[in-house]
């Protein structure tokens, strides 16, 4: 995966307790184009996400809350028509919490490991999607 994929700059926040996963989220994202921006915490989370175009977040953020906590603060903060594409890297790798993560919001879960290519990869998608679903017309 490449930036020269990338139609368009896309704004991705990435909100990870582990500060290596985190600065390899974050690296790899950025070698593929994306101008991204990250936090550990749950109030910057909240705070960053409305300025982003896709969420790359885990399920264990801080020791007082989850990143299911997160998830469900993000969607009901959106105020725009359609929804900013949440991803869950995690290693939780029960159907439950799938589950509970999707009934969060979450639009996509990977267990780890995950490559960083199959992660650049859905962002891109899932962002190229939100745009022509909600009409964004940036030029390239």
């Amino acid at each position: 995966m490449g930036a020269h994929l990338l139609r368009f700059p896309r704004r991705v926040l990435v909100v990870e307790a582990h500060e290596d996963t985190r600065n390899l989220h974050v690296e790899h994202l950025q070698a593929c184009g994306f101008t991204v921006t990250a936090s550990w915490r749950l109030d910057d989370g909240i705070r960053l996400a409305a300025a982003a175009d896709a969420i790359v977040t885990g399920l264990c953020i801080e020791r007082l809350f989850d990143g299911f906590e997160f998830i469900a603060a993000v969607r009901a903060a959106e105020k725009q028509p359609g929804h900013t594409p949440i991803i869950v890297v995690t290693a939780h790798a029960q159907a439950a919490i799938r589950q509970q993560a999707t009934a969060a919001g979450a639009d996509i879960f990977f267990t780890k490991p995950c490559s960083p290519d199959v992660l650049a990869a859905a962002v891109s998608q899932a962002t190229q999607q939100d745009a022509s679903s909600s009409g964004d017309q940036r030029a390239s």
